[in-house]
């Protein structure tokens, strides 16, 4: 009986969060598609569906390009890349089909 209360207020935490048992790392890299380098210190955005009850997720590329968001439930978002107020990038990905983002920019 204590179990099955630890394990139903486990599920009932997690859809609180908005989070479903089967959410994933969903990690990503932004990179000079000339020179293959990483991008460091770019805003990798991650907006949901509007019927979606889950937050907009921001993450930041590292020295090498990459970056992850951590827990992320599987759907359709919206992703954008921006240094400062400068769109860089905007796609709609899937990821029920995308396990991971490659973002290649061109330096103008």
């Amino acid at each position: 009986m204590t179990r099955r209360i630890a394990v139903l207020a486990v599920g009932l935490l997690l859809a609180a969060a908005g989070l479903s048992a089967k959410s994933a790392d969903f990690p990503g890299r932004v990179f000079d598609a000339a020179t293959k380098d990483g991008i460091q210190n770019l805003q990798v955005k991650l907006t949901p569906p509007r019927q979606v009850k889950a937050p907009i997720r921001i993450a930041s590329s590292e020295r090498d390009g990459s970056f992850v968001f951590t827990r992320l439930a599987p759907g359709r978002y919206l992703v954008e890349v921006s240094q400062g107020p400068t769109l860089l990038y905007r796609a709609e990905v899937d990821t029920t089909k995308v396990t991971r983002l490659d973002v290649p920019l061109r330096r103008r």
